[in-house]
Formats: structure tokens, sequence, C-alpha cells
């Protein structure tokens, strides 16, 4: 009898926890329907715009771009949106998302640089402002989420000032806990605090003391001296890491434009080319481009640490192994 009680007891669900696990069935429901969403939409396009299929299964699809805009944006933004996040927008908490900090800044750097991109397209391509505009705020968003698609015949023949914001947007990248690559939006945050932060300090008095605090989900939270270490490390050798992969490229006669274009799509995992990784291009490109993919994917830090894990296994099996042979002699 006691042991039956002790089951029942043992098996029991919390009314916590139900709410939870009926939370992580919603949310991967929804995930679910995306992916189910994504993989029909070759068939929408094969279907009501077979004229387009082609350029559609390279994610190049000038021609139904304003039919599915909408559509691609949606999960474009919800495959770079932290998913904490996306915890927070099931259960309602429309205020938090707002106030989270990578959603500002998402927000804000879409405010900035969409309009911009697109004047510089209506001056120098298109003669549309409506067309600029649609075009600008696709590519930013493809950019910025390092989503990777495209709805221009080929970046190479955009103005240096256009290529300089859609490198910017995708070394920024998408937040933290995604899909997205880049630097994530979240250091980036982080740090253009960290600068007001020190411009504050200089200029009020020392008598005044400041909280260093951003927010997270609706909640206010310190950013620790480690943390900020941590983060302004990791963008010192994303970038030195984007510096040599650019470097590796101009090796080859390309442009300083074109490659540091090329290798900041390789390094974010985006997927936007000017060109240089083609079929027919050196080997040494396409392995170039192969590690800034796989370190950028891994986050760098992951690849460093597993090689010293690595290197220092290796040694200390390798000092065995020698005091093993010498116990034997």
């Amino acid at each position: 009898m006691n042991r039956n009680n002790y089951d029942v007891k043992q098996w029991k669900i919390s009314e916590q926890e139900l709410k939870g696990g009926r939370l992580i069935a919603g949310y991967m429901g929804i995930v679910m329907m995306l992916a189910g969403m994504i993989t029909l939409l070759p068939l929408f396009i094969l279907i009501f715009y077979p004229e387009e299929a082609g350029q559609a299964c390279c994610f190049v699809i000038p021609g139904v771009c304003s039919t599915l805009a909408g559509y691609l944006l949606s999960l474009m933004l919800l495959g770079s949106t932290n998913f904490f996040v996306h915890l927070l927008l099931i259960r309602g908490r429309f205020k938090a998302v707002f106030f989270h900090c990578e959603t500002r800044l998402t927000i804000f750097l879409l405010a900035l640089f969409v309009p911009v991109l697109a004047v510089l397209l209506f001056m120098g391509m298109y003669g549309g402002i409506s067309e600029s505009f649609r075009i600008a705020l696709f590519q930013a968003v493809s950019a910025l989420t390092t989503a990777g698609f495209q709805t221009v015949d080929s970046f190479a023949d955009w103005t240096p000032p256009m290529i300089f914001l859609m490198i910017v947007l995708m070394l920024i990248g998408g937040g933290t806990g995604s899909t997205a690559g880049g630097l994530k939006i979240y250091r980036v945050y982080v740090m253009l605090k960290e600068i007001w932060w020190n411009l504050a300090q200089s200029i009020y008095p020392n008598r005044v003391v400041f909280t260093e605090q951003i927010n997270r989900g609706g909640k206010k939270e310190n950013v620790t001296d480690k943390e900020k270490n941590q983060i302004n490390a990791f963008v010192f050798f994303y970038l030195l890491i984007f510096a040599i992969g650019t470097f590796i490229f101009c090796c080859f006669g390309y442009s300083v434009q074109d490659s540091m274009f090329e290798f900041a799509s390789a390094l974010s995992t985006v997927g936007l080319s000017v060109g240089i990784t083609a079929y027919d291009a050196s080997p040494v490109i396409h392995w170039t481009a192969s590690a800034g993919m796989l370190l950028g994917r891994l986050e760098i830090y992951v690849v460093f640490i597993a090689a010293t894990r690595m290197a220092a296994d290796g040694r200390e099996f390798f000092l065995q192994h020698k005091k093993a042979k010498e116990r034997k002699l």
C-alpha cells in the first residue's frame, strides 16, 4: 500500500510542469507549422508562378517578391529571434517582447538602414521609390537575419555604399539563441551600451552612481565585468577572422569591397554572394569560405575550446603512454 502511494506521488505532475509542457508543445507545433510552410513554398511557386521556378529554387525570386514578401519577412524575423522571446510571445507578454534589448536594437537598425539603402537604390539603380524601398527592406532583413534570400539578380552591380551597409548588417547578425549567425544583436547592444556608460561616467561627476543594466525579457539585469570582457574578446576574434579571410580573398585578385562582402556572408552563414565563391573558384577560396562558415556557425569559442581540449588530452595521453613505456623498461 505504501509502495503504491509512493509511486502515485512520484509520478504526480504539478500544474506548473503541465503548463510548461503545454508551452513547449505549442511552440514545437508552431515551429513544425513554419517548417511545413517553408517546405511547401517551392510547390506554391511552381503552381502559381511556374516562370519563376528556376530562380526561386536558388532563393532569387524577383518576380514573386511582391506576393511573398510579407510571408518571407515574417519567417526571416522569427528565425532570427531569440527562442526566449518566442516563449514570451506565446505567453502573450508583448510588452516584455517590445522592451527586450534585442528587439529594440533590431527595430532601430532596420529603421536606420532601410531608408538609407532605399534612397541609395533609388538614386543609383531603380526609378521608383516603392520598388527601391521594397528591395531595401527585403535585402536588409535578409542580411540582418542571415537568412540569405535574394531578390536582386546580382550584388555585383551595387555601389560601394550599398555593399558597405549590407556588410555591416551581415556582421551584426540576428539574436542569441536563434538560428541566425553573425556577432549577434545582444553582443552589439551590450557594446553600444558600454560606450554610453563610459561616456556618461566621463561627463558626470564621480558622486553620480550608474547602474549598468539592460532589459532582458522585460526585466532589468546587471551586466557584469566578466560578461563585458567575454563579449569584447569574442568581437575582437570575430573581426580578426573576418580580416584574415578578407585578406586571403584579396590575394586572388578580388577587390576589398567584394572580398569583405563575400567573407562576411560566409562567416555569418548568410549565403548572399557577389560571385567569388563560384564553382570554378580556387580551392583556397572554397576552403577559406568553408572555414569561415564553420567558425561562424560554431561561435568561434567552441572551436577554440575543442581544439585546446583535444590538444591537452592528446598531450596527457602521450605523457601517460611515455610513462608506461618507461615502467616496462
